[in-house]
């Protein structure tokens, strides 16, 4: 922050709270977004790098709580990867809204579901619109159905009332489209004159522990030559930042069509439309070639468990085997035990030497080991 002749009066008790203008006690990023920012001034490139410092260090602390994970039958989960940078609620000049979307208490950023499901949604209209310029109308009929189904009716594109503000023929105006292609359930006597969507768009959080906030930059350029351009600093994530989708069936609406269409539309929009702001100048894209599936547990046997617990584990790479004992508070049973026995295999080394040292990594270990009831073998 700038200096205190320059705090508005209601912050200087705030930010003396806090221990001065640099707030080393505010551990809070979105916090530090959302309201530390003077009204009325621009935010330089210092104060976010202190705010990218505040998001690693907190990195470290999410280590040791464990994963939120729920399991809603029926639901598909995949990982993808950022090919761009991302920016996300940049409302230009909204103070309230110039923040990146971060959890309020843990602040790891994350990608709303109502964001999602508006980038799916228009996917899916997209398809439908080519499919109707390509002449292809049993394909952009049976679009239009699945598109209403999926998210719902009204679909958000209906006909103005006033001919004077048309920009398209009737028939290219979804909701009008609807009801003249399915008049029984969308017409004037249709059924289902409101219709809410078949799935959910869980928020899109990182799925791991490698994301990283940065600052970026914009240069705004004046309309005239002679002017220097204004630079405009802005946090971004990181590109490379592995992100988990989770799209859950409504159960009594949804249809395993209507979910893999739910499913297809929202990898098309990550890829080709992207998240947030600026999508246009490469930011927000996901590479669809990092598309990783997660398994659904709830439907695998004990036997298909256990193989993809061991493949995981087997993938751990040997030079920081050992880190993950900072996370394995948080897995399954299966993955802690298959874990621990290659641990001990390959690192009896390193765990005499915590035990030495007094790491309270071997702490952890060992009280995990008895939770499972294992003999670890490393002296």
């Amino acid at each position: 922050m700038a200096g205190n002749s320059a705090i508005l009066s209601v912050q200087r008790g705030v930010v003396d709270v806090l221990g001065g203008t640099d707030l080393p006690k505010l551990e809070s990023i979105s916090l530090r977004l959302r309201k530390m920012v003077l009204v009325g001034q621009r935010v330089s490139d210092k104060e976010l790098k202190k705010v990218c410092s505040v998001a690693e260090r907190n990195k470290q602390c999410l280590k040791s709580i464990p994963i939120s994970t729920c399991t809603i039958p029926g639901m598909v989960t995949f990982m993808l990867q950022l090919g761009g940078r991302m920016m996300v609620d940049q409302a230009g000049g909204v103070l309230e809204n110039a923040n990146l979307c971060l959890h309020r208490n843990l602040g790891f950023p994350m990608i709303p579901g109502s964001a999602l499901k508006g980038i799916a949604r228009h996917a899916a209209w997209c398809q439908w619109v080519e499919r109707l310029e390509a002449g292809k109308t049993a394909e952009a009929k049976h679009i239009a159905g699945l598109l209403a189904a999926t998210f719902g009716y009204p679909t958000g594109d209906s006909l103005p009332a006033n001919d004077a503000i048309r920009t398209r023929e009737p028939g290219r105006y979804l909701d009008a489209y609807l009801a003249r292609e399915f008049p029984d359930d969308y017409g004037k006597d249709g059924r289902k004159t409101t219709w809410a969507g078949a799935v959910s768009f869980l928020p899109a959080t990182p799925a791991d522990g490698k994301w990283k906030l940065v600052v970026d930059v914009l240069n705004f350029h004046q309309n005239s030559d002679c002017r220097n351009p204004v630079p405009v600093f802005f946090p971004a994530v990181e590109r490379g930042t592995k992100f988990r989708f989770v799209v859950a069936p409504i159960a009594g609406r949804c249809t395993p069509e209507i979910l893999n269409f739910a499913v297809e539309m929202l990898k098309m929009g990550l890829s080709t439309g992207g998240v947030g702001a600026k999508t246009a100048a490469g930011y927000g894209w996901f590479d669809p070639a990092s598309e990783e599936k997660v398994v659904d547990h709830s439907t695998c046997s004990r036997e298909e468990l256990e193989a993809i617990s061991q493949q995981e584990v087997n993938q751990l790479s040997f030079m920081g085997l050992e880190d993950t004992v900072d996370s394995l508070a948080s897995r399954d049973e299966l993955f802690q035990r298959l874990y621990l026995i290659r641990l001990t295999k390959e690192k009896a080394k390193v765990m005499r030497r915590w035990e030495k040292k007094g790491d309270s990594r071997l702490q952890q270990v060992l009280e995990i080991a008895g939770k499972l009831n294992m003999e670890l073998t490393y002296k």
